[in-house]
């Protein structure tokens, strides 16, 4: 990761043409003064003038306008250890944020001394630790802030800060990738019934629907290739986006994933594994919810419960072989289905609520871009199973649908009291 005053690529390749054409009209210009014309000179003068405006004058923070290290923010909230002040910087309590930092610990030092040689001594003292460059890599996910601010929350210059951050993230999804706490997974059929157990008690007509699934569409920097760029946007939004499809559970979690995919795909186009998996892995009975986008095959369309249409409604209800017990049933599972997957939305709000990375545009480069995704899914579901904070985890908990029952039962009870007493 380059830091962020370092001109593109095509900048460069622009500044050094530009650097040698004017090297040779100066020698051609220097002997052979009789044979260069006014136009000539006028024309170098021209692109001269062009590349003194270009060079703008760039501003970024350095060591001695910054605070030593162990008096930087960070180093305070490190010190204070308070939960709170933890899940404001990472997103993590002090006891999650500790538990990951134990295993990120001995895969950064293994890489650290790697590449030193035995007995050899190199340059000066890491100016950050471990535990200090995994609270950058989590904040830097977690916070929607600019590079400068980072610098200034850690005390670290932009180019030592970007060297640590680029491989640190590297680092930290290996590490992921192990922990069982961020794993995703298709879940068994116990894990199915479980699920399907928790969404029936507080929607008694979806009896065995066990997730929920929606697409989420988010900003990308243009890339430089006009066929990519073409590939990557989407008419609708206007702008240039990678397409992802998340698959969550009543608990919040997510147990399916697809990442980074073109923004002119379709939903449906990038549900194809997931159709896979209903016919091969789901029993029959189960089934997933959805929006009208999905179930574009039939052998899938059995499996997957969505909404009707407001032409469909109207079909259903002026549908005279149908009696108006079953009207009442197709309806009353149309809510139902309407009800539970607005927990989709909440899953989509979690993602992007508790990762501000995805508030800006994302990366041009597919790789790079492919690395944040693939960590903002994995810390997803590692805060979800150890901090808990998931509001679809709490409103399906058990707990919560009997307070919730509850609460309806005494609501009731309450407004027929006060009407009679009227």
């Amino acid at each position: 990761m380059r830091p962020p005053w370092w001109p593109s690529r095509r900048r460069r390749q622009e500044m050094e043409a530009l650097h040698l054409v004017l090297c040779i009209l100066l020698l051609h210009d220097g002997r052979r003064q009789e044979h260069v014309n006014a136009a000539a000179r006028l024309q170098l003068q021209a692109q001269m003038l062009l590349a003194m405006g270009s060079l703008r004058e760039r501003h970024y923070l350095t060591r001695p306008v910054l605070p030593k290290p162990q008096e930087c923010p960070w180093a305070c909230v490190l010190r204070s250890r308070n939960d709170m002040a933890f899940l404001e910087f990472t997103g993590l309590t002090w006891a999650s944020f500790r538990y990951l930092w134990e295993h990120f610990d001995p895969v950064m030092l293994g890489i650290w001394s790697s590449r030193k040689k035995p007995g050899e001594k190199r340059g000066r003292k890491r100016t950050m630790r471990t535990i200090d460059v995994l609270g950058g890599c989590l904040m830097h996910l977690h916070m929607f802030i600019r590079y400068a601010g980072l610098c200034a929350l850690l005390s670290q210059t932009p180019g030592t800060l970007s060297v640590y951050i680029s491989e640190g993230l590297v680092v930290l999804l290996c590490v992921l990738k192990e922990l069982p706490e961020s794993r995703i997974s298709w879940p068994s059929r116990e894990e199915m019934e479980e699920c399907a157990s928790l969404i029936s008690a507080r929607q008694p007509h979806l009896p065995r629907s066990f997730a929920f699934v929606d697409g989420l569409n988010l900003a990308i920097n243009d890339p430089s290739d006009p066929l990519e760029q073409n590939a990557y946007y989407n008419s609708w939004l206007s702008g240039c986006f990678c397409s992802s499809l998340f698959c969550f559970n009543p608990k919040g979690e997510i147990i399916w994933c697809y990442l980074n995919a073109p923004g002119s795909w379709h939903d449906s186009t990038m549900a194809q594994g997931l159709y896979k998996l209903l016919r091969e892995r789901v029993p029959d009975g189960f089934s997933l919810i959805s929006d009208s986008a999905f179930a574009a095959t039939k052998d899938a369309e059995c499996k997957i419960v969505k909404p009707l249409k407001q032409d469909q409604l109207e079909a259903v209800a002026n549908d005279k072989t149908l009696s108006v017990k079953e009207i009442v049933g197709l309806l009353k599972k149309h809510r139902s289905a309407l009800s539970v997957r607005q927990a989709a939305e909440w899953g989509m709000r979690t993602i992007q609520g508790a990762h501000g990375r995805l508030q800006a545009p994302l990366p041009a480069n597919h790789k790079s871009r492919r690395l944040i995704l693939d960590l903002v899914a994995r810390l997803h579901n590692y805060r979800t199973r150890t901090v808990g904070l998931n509001q679809t985890r709490t409103v399906y908990s058990p707990d919560y649908v009997s307070t919730f029952v509850q609460r309806d039962r005494h609501t009731y009870y309450l407004s027929v009291r006060e009407a009679v007493v009227v």
